[in-house]
């Protein structure tokens, strides 16, 4: 069975980048991040050598990458997983920028594994501008498609390998979606 969570690579740490990080039992979550000293302006040692506790349970706290802190080292990145992105973390995504833009969106098709033509399940996303998304799970992959002016025809602006919500979110962006 695939994991749903990976190791990420130090290049996919960005401003606004979502990841999850392992703390030893005696850490309280981020206020201890801010307690360890591990703002740019402090002289930078991996946190699993800033501390003698060991890792032996899941005690994970959801983060965000601001840029206020160092970005982890290559020790740290162990501590470090990253949801694969799947259709809970888009629809949480597109329910956020609905509040936040009033964007609407709603759910188009569905083929599920084993429906043909289907060689792996999928689901579209239909936005109110007529411009729509197909996520494949399986494939990790997604094709966004965009109407042409005044509703004549379509083009698809991007089809590619999508690891996780957070890049969603620069790709969407980058699309105008």
């Amino acid at each position: 069975m695939k994991s749903n969570y990976y190791t990420p690579n130090i290049e996919e740490f960005h401003v606004g980048f979502e990841y999850e990080q392992n703390w030893p039992d005696t850490f309280n979550g981020i206020e201890d991040v801010h307690n360890h000293g591990l703002k740019k302006s402090d002289v930078r040692e991996p946190l699993s050598k800033r501390s003698s506790h060991r890792y032996e349970r899941d005690n994970w706290s959801s983060l965000c990458f601001d840029g206020d802190y160092y970005l982890p080292s290559e020790e740290d990145l162990s501590m470090i997983r990253v949801k694969c992105l799947d259709e809970e973390g888009i629809e949480d995504y597109l329910n956020k920028v609905e509040q936040k833009t009033g964007k609407k969106w709603k759910r188009g098709r569905q083929a599920v594994k084993g429906d043909a033509p289907a060689t792996s399940p999928w689901i579209e996303f239909i936005f109110e501008d007529a411009s729509s998304m197909i996520f494949n799970e399986y494939l990790q992959k997604v094709l966004v498609e965009k109407t042409g002016t005044h509703g004549r025809g379509s083009h698809i602006v991007f089809n590619g390998a999508v690891k996780n919500k957070s890049e969603l979110k620069r790709i969407l962006k980058q699309v105008g979606i």
